[in-house]
């Protein structure tokens, strides 16, 4: 059995964050990119305020929505009830099952356990192992957090019971 044990902190809501904007820069190029042509446009037909400020816009719509994503996240997690030194998460990877145990402090714990086949996608980075459950929501693993095994056991696991879900990124 490998087991993690951890504080719910920022830490783990950045990384979350990050992983989530990761995702969608793909959008943000696309928006932006919008908002050029947009401004091309305005250029042709010879309207140069219009074609500035779409230019304006698309040069600073991706830092934009990343600075109000953290300015959100940030709101977010200082009214989460599920945050700070008295929560914590506990992930422990067994044979069949991974089970997560949710607690703050003696008021909330809250245990679920799931066989591997139920997430659906399991994406590994330098410093994180994240546990989706759907496409946009996921258990968030330090991997600095480990109790028993090794990340090394961990990654086996993964290879054995789910290879097609299993991601390795950067």
């Amino acid at each position: 059995m490998i087991s993690f044990e951890m504080v719910y902190s920022k830490k783990l809501a950045n990384a979350l964050l990050k992983q989530q904007i990761k995702k969608l820069a793909w959008l943000y190029v696309f928006i932006s990119l919008l908002f050029v042509i947009m401004g091309i446009n305005f250029l042709i037909k010879n309207s140069l305020a219009p074609a500035i400020v779409f230019f304006c816009v698309s040069v600073l719509y991706a830092p934009l929505c990343i600075f109000f994503s953290n300015l959100i996240n940030k709101k977010n997690f200082q009214q989460m009830a599920f945050s700070g030194d008295k929560a914590i998460l506990k992930v422990s990877f067994g044979e069949e099952f991974v089970t997560i145990t949710q607690q703050l402090g003696k008021e909330l714990k809250s245990v679920t356990q799931a066989s591997y086949n139920f997430f659906t996608r399991v994406e590994e980075n330098s410093g994180f192992v994240f546990l989706y459950i759907t496409s946009g929501q996921s258990f968030v693993v330090d991997k600095t957090a480990i109790q028993t095994g090794t990340l090394e056991d961990l990654k086996k696991i993964f290879l054995q019971k789910i290879p097609n879900k299993y991601i390795i990124s950067k």
